[in-house]
């Protein structure tokens, strides 16, 4: 397998890790902010759930990538809730929990397990570079 390439994955995958942890943290203190007017709140909010989608959605697809290009191998349940990211039309985050809408149903993704899958791709690559 090709180390440069290999690296460029692991680079992107960090990248997309932080801008969603970025997107999730500024999600939390939104819904706690007191201070500010709602008005200016809900704006904020809208943004921030759109770059959480995209940077979500790329996450997912660099972890799918990853695992075709047999970098990794990803487990069954992690495989569906990537492939509902992908290919969701809209979701919704609130207070932990992730729906993903397609045009035929409502998944629940279970955000943690792909954050923390994700986690262990870099790590245990990071380890044997």
């Amino acid at each position: 397998m090709n180390k440069v390439r290999k690296e460029c994955f692991l680079e992107s995958i960090d990248d997309a890790l932080v801008s969603v942890e970025m997107s999730l943290n500024l999600i939390d203190s939104l819904y706690n902010e007191k201070e500010i007017e709602q008005k200016y709140v809900k704006n904020s909010l809208e943004k921030a759930f759109y770059d959480l989608e995209i940077n979500l959605s790329l996450l997912c697809v660099i972890i799918r990538k990853m695992s075709e290009s047999n970098y990794t191998r990803v487990p069954d349940e992690i495989w569906s809730d990537v492939n509902t990211l992908i290919h969701s039309c809209k979701f919704e985050y609130k207070k932990g929990v992730l729906r993903a809408y397609s045009r035929q149903n409502e998944e629940i993704v279970q955000l943690n397990s792909i954050m923390e899958f994700a986690r262990k791709i870099k790590e245990e690559n990071n380890q044997s570079l």
